[in-house]
């Protein structure tokens, strides 16, 4: 839920994407100042920063910079072994595609 952060005027801001985030962060906050000021990450070595700040955003970012691809690579676990003991028909084809796709990734 963290969408950036960036550095300016000596503070470190986090922009949070839900305000449940925010708060979250704000009840941790202390045990988060110490080890960023003592170990900074590698990208923020050459600035520093003397205190950390949070806020919501509900702003999309415009900068190309912020989008994330993600690709999800996992090892599938289940085998598709079930039965679909649904009526009714919508339901029953979903549940059929689930099972047609777990097979398609375990063969």
């Amino acid at each position: 839920m963290i969408r950036f952060g960036y550095i300016r005027n000596g503070i470190l801001f986090f922009v949070f994407s839900h305000p449940g985030a925010k708060q979250e962060f704000d009840i941790i906050i202390d045990s988060i100042k110490t080890p960023l000021k003592s170990y900074p990450p590698q990208t923020c070595a050459s600035s520093s920063f003397d205190d950390i700040r949070a806020f919501v955003s509900h702003k999309r970012p415009t900068s190309p910079s912020f989008e994330r691809h993600t690709a999800i690579d996992y090892q599938e676990r289940s085998k598709g072994t079930f039965s679909n003991h649904t009526t009714n028909k919508k339901v029953h084809d979903l549940i059929e595609e689930i099972r047609h796709s777990i097979h398609d990734r375990t063969d």
